[in-house]
């Protein structure tokens, strides 16, 4: 199997590791898989990171209306549906065991969407 085909299961063990309560192992494991995607995190978590990473994504929220944001085009590529879906549930793993890495996580989501 290729990679794409891969990337289902691998928020399936995601999934599976923070309902056993191993959030850590749940980013050991998603964290390098966001890479393959196209989608690092940066896991040094720093205020200067976090600063950065809403500066970005104001600027791309910047000018739009909610006209705009209601009109917006649905996502059709598959690596960004599989991205969204593997940080929505590394958000659970960075609420419970890393939460500097929470809103790096939530603003990516945003970035792509």
């Amino acid at each position: 199997k290729c990679f794409n085909d891969k990337i289902h299961s691998y928020c399936i063990v995601v999934n599976a590791l923070n309902a056993q309560g191993k959030p850590q192992e749940a980013l050991k494991v998603g964290l390098p898989v966001l890479i393959q995607l196209g989608e690092a995190i940066e896991t040094s978590c720093t205020k200067a990171t976090t600063i950065s990473e809403l500066m970005k994504t104001k600027q791309m929220m910047s000018g739009k209306t909610d006209d705009d944001f209601l009109t917006m085009k649905e996502i059709n590529r598959g690596d960004k549906i599989a991205a969204l879906r593997l940080l929505g549930s590394l958000s659970l793993s960075a609420r419970i065991k890393d939460q500097k890495l929470l809103p790096l996580i939530i603003l990516r989501m945003v970035q792509i969407s």
